[in-house]
């Protein structure tokens, strides 16, 4: 699917980062979730508005569980 996405919005390549980086944390793979929730955070931290509330919730609470701080970038 991710070469489906590559042709999207960013907005939307931003969501995606987010809900798979979401998927990977919950599989215990953390490698992975920090790539794609890193991808997610960027997005964030440019465009917060691109999330819905529930979504920014979301990536924060996993970014704080995979040992980053809030306004931490990376």
């Amino acid at each position: 699917m991710e070469h489906e996405v590559s042709g999207q919005p960013a907005e939307e390549r931003a969501r995606y980062a987010l809900y798979r980086g979401l998927t990977h944390l919950a599989l215990g793979d953390a490698r992975q979730a920090d790539r794609y929730l890193s991808s997610a955070k960027r997005a964030f931290d440019a465009h917060p508005d691109w999330f819905a509330v529930e979504e920014r919730g979301a990536l924060l609470s996993a970014w704080r569980s995979i040992g980053r701080m809030p306004g931490e970038k990376r």
